[in-house]
């Protein structure tokens, strides 16, 4: 699934009401070195309620660290 079609299914989730996509080939690999950044500049634009991520090692990354 490419991110076009992420965006289209999310957008049909109720609640949701913001859609954020960054594309750029270093984040192919969730690296959480490379993820870590982007994901604590958008909390720190944004200011989100929540930050959700999948049980698996990158959603377990301790990013107050």
């Amino acid at each position: 699934m490419d991110a076009l079609q992420a965006v289209e299914e999310l957008s049909k989730v109720g609640g949701v009401n913001k859609i954020l996509v960054a594309e750029n080939d270093a984040y192919g690999g969730f690296l959480a070195e490379v993820m870590a950044p982007l994901i604590l500049a958008s909390q720190q634009q944004f200011g989100f309620s929540h930050i959700t991520a999948g049980s698996t090692a990158f959603g377990k990354v301790n990013y107050n660290s």
